[in-house]
This record gives structure tokens, sequence and C-alpha cells, in this order.
């Protein structure tokens, strides 16, 4: 092969990559709008002598018709409260961190949904631990408050394809989720 030849194939290549992973990177940000929370199942807290730890349960849903993965995605979590006088309570938990979550893929007819556990690292035991502790056991205690869960970070994203996964190579994509129930419910916290 010439020396021609071969810079005419790596342009070729470095153009079918630069469109691949802009079509992807487009892509990819539409269908996140199809992931949702649906529902808070638990939370726990625990004490592990020096922090507090809190394990919040979520059922996330997919509405593609192929199924998506987080990798590394690195998350704040905050949980919102009002109560039916209208004062709010809002809660920053702290940051969690998913390594990996697959996501099945869905419709409209038959979502796909997945369990994950957002593992947060609430504090040190402190006097400004405990402080957000007992903010969070306003926020939950009562059923009558209005509670939202946020999810707020950014992740690396994949797309399933037929014959294996795509990503955008280094790019981390924003994510959002909001979840918040319409019905009465249990205390959640143990």
């Amino acid at each position: 092969m010439n020396t021609k030849t071969k810079m005419t194939l790596c342009a070729g290549l470095a153009l079918a990559s630069l469109f691949l992973n802009t079509a992807t990177a487009q892509d990819l940000t539409a269908k996140l709008g199809n992931v949702s929370i649906v529902s808070v199942d638990r939370m726990s807290l625990t004490n592990n002598g020096t922090a507090y730890l809190v394990a919040v349960d979520i059922t996330l849903q997919n509405l593609n018709p192929e199924p998506l993965k987080f990798r590394n995605a690195d998350l704040d979590v905050t949980l919102k409260s009002v109560r039916p006088d209208g004062t709010n309570e809002q809660v920053d938990l702290g940051l969690s961190h998913l390594d990996e979550v697959v996501l099945p893929s869905g419709s409209t007819n038959k979502p796909g949904t997945v369990s994950a556990t957002a593992n947060i690292l609430m504090g040190p035991t402190n006097d400004a631990t405990n402080v957000k502790l007992v903010q969070l056991f306003n926020a939950v205690a009562d059923p009558s408050n209005k509670v939202t869960l946020i999810l707020n970070g950014s992740s690396a994203l994949g797309l399933k394809l037929p014959n294996g996964w795509v990503s955008e190579q280094g790019k981390r994509f924003e994510v959002e989720l909001t979840f918040k129930p319409t019905l009465q419910r249990n205390v959640l916290l143990n």
C-alpha cells in the first residue's frame, strides 16, 4: 500500500469516526430523555462508626426500544419535601457513584425497568451531619409531605447495538432524574 492510499484511508476513517461520534452523541442525548425514576423502594441509614451512610433503592424505567447503560455515574442526591402548610425542606444527602447500571429495552406499552442502589456518604459523625439527619427525618417521617428525589450529575452513557455497545469515547452526559410520587406513601426510611 502506498503512502497516498494510507493517507486517504486514514482520512476516511477519521471522518467516519467523527460522523459516528456526532450522531451517537445526538442519539444518546435524545434517548436519555426517555429514562426516568419510577419509584423509591427503600432508604436505609447506617453508621459505620465514623460516618453516616444512606442507601436508596430506586427503580429506573427505560422507554427506549434498545437498552442503555450508565457507566461511572457521579450523582449528587437531594431530597426535597413540601409540607401541607407550604413550607419547604431540602436535604442535600451527598454524592453517590454508580459503577454500571444496564437499563433493559422498553416501549411506551411495556417499559423496561431495573432496580439500582445509590450508596451515599452523608457525612462524618459530627454536628453538621446530625442536623442533616434531623432534616431527613422531618422530610420523610410525615406521609402528608410531598417528597421529591433528585439525582443530578454526569455519566458515561452507552447504547446497545446488535453487535455490542457503543458510547462516545471520553464523553460524559449530564444526568438529572427527578422522582415526584403522586400517592401518599409509607415511611421509607429504615
